[in-house]
């Protein structure tokens, strides 16, 4: 039997002492950590010309593979209501699905037929993460189940990005609420995500102090120097 067992995320170590009620007292929380400095130097401009957008639209972006629980719908529902309200916004879902599940990508594009082509985009995914990262001015994460500890908000916090996540998993870990994002109280609601998503559409200087915060987070908590510290730390207890 194991000393000690490592989870990436409180969510995740609930979601095992469900199960497992009896590892409680050797159970603990080190989080992943993430090379900060692959993510810098992001050129956004090329895929926004691309796009067709000018320096004062709005790009939102999220990136996942194409699931039934990534919230590719629940993104599709939250442009289809900020379209309502804004003319100069936009949204673009970026992943591919595993294969064999090419059919969800399928469902994907009939879905997205019911909104504007020149405003709702979705492109396969891309190795050069950080290049559509850096031309997004908002980014969501719209999974719709608990994800334990998502990578893409990591790197959309490395990447200074204005973030918005589903009140549910890891990302309710990683993100602050108010200080280095915004997190949906109620998992999967809308309307909750277009309230945040309004504010800040409307206010730069918001987007601006939420990514500057998101940065600050990532680099304190969630970097691979903590990452090591962290496990070098659990190790010498044992060691010493």
């Amino acid at each position: 039997m194991s000393d000690k067992i490592v989870a990436v995320s409180r969510s995740t170590l609930d979601h095992i002492f469900l199960d497992q009620p009896s590892i409680i007292n050797k159970a603990v929380v080190i989080n992943n950590g993430l090379e900060i400095d692959g993510y810098l130097g992001g050129d956004g401009r090329q895929l926004r010309e691309e796009l067709g957008l000018n320096e004062n639209d709005i790009l939102v972006g999220m990136i996942a593979r194409v699931s039934h629980w990534k919230g590719q719908d629940l993104f599709l529902n939250i442009a289809r209501k900020t379209f309502l309200e804004f003319d100069n916004v936009y949204f673009i879902a970026l992943g591919s699905p595993f294969q064999g599940m090419e059919n969800l990508m399928d469902s994907f594009r009939k879905e997205a037929v019911s909104l504007p082509v020149d405003r709702f985009f979705i492109h396969e995914f891309s190795d050069n993460v950080k290049d559509y990262l850096a031309s997004f001015d908002v980014f969501i994460l719209p999974s719709t189940q608990p994800d334990p500890l998502p990578t893409t908000v990591l790197e959309a916090m490395a990447t200074k990005k204005a973030i918005i996540v589903n009140g549910h998993g890891g990302s309710t870990e990683m993100i602050e609420h108010k200080r280095s994002g915004f997190i949906v109280s109620t998992p999967n609601d809308s309307d909750e995500f277009l309230m945040y998503l309004r504010e800040y559409i409307k206010s730069p200087e918001l987007r601006e102090e939420m990514s500057k915060g998101a940065f600050d987070r990532v680099n304190k908590d969630f970097s691979v120097q903590s990452y090591t510290h962290n496990i070098q730390k659990l190790f010498k207890q044992y060691l010493n």
